[in-house]
């Protein structure tokens, strides 16, 4: 478990601690169109699908794989975790290849800003809190951003995906690529420049919550691209 600093995104200023805490204030393959098929029916045998929530598809171009996409706010965004392979920096979650298949890809800091396909990019710091402020604030807007799924350990019962985001606990791989919280915690990596550390966004399985924390660089990590 990684424990990070609550946030409060109420203000219109960033609040930066030398103790590296931070708040802000105020395919055509089979498993691309078997997830699509998973995810939309979740959406509706949930109890929680909304007509608000039109799915896209994007394909990219480089292995062919089809992500849904959702728009959430003013911003595009992938509905399920980046699962290109690359020659470094990235694994499947306890070295089993379904595992990327079926959750994407957990990337180590340094590809974030050159992974995404073509015409995307890395989800910002910026980014994910108007995302939070838009779907009502730090303090519940994991309930609106968690797809409501067996994966989720103790799954808080008033999650309901009404965003279309789906996150699913992933967990992370730390600095001695040891695989950990798998169906208790979603982390994304987020694109901006950080040194040694770089921020991620978590969300917990019972919490109603976003957190906002940083992390060393060679963890390795889920991440969701943003339309450009």
């Amino acid at each position: 478990m990684i424990t990070g600093m609550k946030t409060d995104i109420r203000a219109n200023n960033y609040h930066y601690n030398h103790n590296k805490s931070f708040s802000y204030k105020n395919s055509r393959d089979s498993h691309s169109f078997f997830l699509i098929f998973i995810t939309m029916l979740f959406l509706i045998l949930g109890g929680f699908y909304s007509s608000a929530q039109v799915y896209d598809t994007l394909e990219d171009t480089r292995d062919g794989r089809l992500y849904l996409t959702i728009k959430i706010g003013e911003k595009v965004w992938m509905a399920e975790n980046l699962n290109y392979k690359t020659k470094r920096g990235s694994s499947c979650y306890a070295d089993e290849k379904r595992n990327c298949s079926k959750y994407g890809r957990l990337y180590s800091w340094d590809l974030v800003n050159t992974v995404c396909p073509k015409g995307w990019h890395a989800s910002t710091q910026d980014e994910w809190f108007k995302l939070v402020n838009f779907l009502g604030g730090p303090d519940s807007a994991a309930i609106h951003l968690k797809l409501k799924s067996p994966l989720w350990k103790n799954q808080n019962p008033r999650d309901d995906n009404s965003s279309g985001f789906s996150a699913i606990p992933t967990g992370y791989r730390n600095s001695n690529n040891a695989c950990q919280s798998f169906g208790y915690y979603a982390y994304f990596w987020l694109g901006n420049e950080s040194g040694e550390f770089a921020w991620c966004s978590f969300m917990s399985c019972t919490g109603t919550d976003i957190q906002f924390n940083s992390l060393p660089t060679d963890n390795g990590l889920s991440l969701r691209c943003v339309k450009d």
